[in-house]
């Protein structure tokens, strides 16, 4: 299973191509009794999660071998920070 994994990419913001950090993970589609979480935080502390109007989902990508790669893109142009940490939560359902 890959890693997740961050980067910078250009988007395109109207005529322009904007520097954004996106992030992806891969997981088991099979797995329906573990919940991931994907929290973005400038500074450690504070923390936003999936859901949040900041963190856009793109692109959903169902594979061959029974998983489906995620990616999620922050929606403040990276030049607007210095610093941005993101992680992957696990959790096992009861």
């Amino acid at each position: 299973m890959a890693q997740p994994a961050a980067a910078i990419k250009g988007c395109a913001h109207g005529e322009n191509l904007v520097d954004y950090m996106t992030f992806t993970y891969t997981r088991n589609r099979a797995a329906d009794d573990v919940l991931f979480t994907v929290p973005i935080s400038p500074d450690l502390q504070n923390w936003i999660s999936e859901g949040d109007a900041s963190i856009l989902p793109v692109n959903r990508i169902e594979n061959e071998d029974g998983t489906e790669t995620l990616a999620y893109r922050y929606v403040e142009p990276a030049s607007g920070y210095d610093r941005l940490f993101v992680r992957v939560l696990i959790q096992h359902l009861p």
